[in-house]
């Protein structure tokens, strides 16, 4: 197959969208990332109309369309006789899509296809935009938390090197008063000694 990268002036070749399969010549066979992730998440292995379902809906939550909204900028756009209900069925994986459709789509939200077939995504815990949304409030508050933390270490931090600062330099002012002290008395020693 030959494939023609996109550019600014070429639309993406609808036979070039595909997901990755690797070659592993150390195993002597063929691997799937998308399958190793999803064992590694503990998930199942999602089927492609889950994974574009549930892109596609972040993606048109993220810039704040209705599932109408996404149908009106296919048909307008690209021609098609979409319904509200065609975009809720895809967002459910309940509709597969053509390979055109999602190239379509994918330029309808200003993405490369390939964002659209993301696998890490779709392995997240969560494809609900509010509740990644409260995520990262959650996630913002602990990291005040703990920068107010950090400062409060680096203040006391600051207070005890000054302190250690100035016991060091007393002890040393003590030593030299010391070392004079018994120098004094040394020669204090020699002079009285009639020896």
């Amino acid at each position: 197959m030959n494939c023609i990268r996109p550019s600014s002036w070429t639309r993406a070749r609808p036979a070039c969208i595909f997901i990755l399969v690797e070659n592993d010549a150390r195993k002597g066979g063929y691997r799937n990332p998308l399958a190793e992730a999803a064992a590694a998440a503990g998930v199942p292995m999602p089927s492609a109309e889950q994974l574009v379902g549930r892109l596609v809906r972040l993606l048109r939550q993220g810039r704040g369309w209705s599932q109408q909204e996404v149908a009106n900028g296919m048909n307008t756009t690209f021609g098609y006789s979409w319904g509200q209900s065609t975009v809720g069925k895809i967002e459910a994986a309940q509709r597969p899509l053509r390979v055109n459709e999602l190239a379509d789509l994918a330029a309808l939200f200003g993405v490369p296809v390939t964002q659209l077939l993301e696998p890490k995504l779709l392995l997240e815990e969560s494809d609900d935009l509010s509740s990644l949304e409260a995520d990262i409030r959650k996630l913002e508050e602990e990291q005040g938390r703990l920068g107010k933390e950090r400062a409060a270490a680096l203040e006391a931090h600051g207070a005890t090197s000054a302190r250690l600062a100035e016991v060091s330099s007393e002890l040393a002012r003590v030593r030299y008063s010391l070392e004079i002290m018994r120098g004094w008395h040394a020669a204090a020693s020699e002079e009285g000694d009639p020896g």
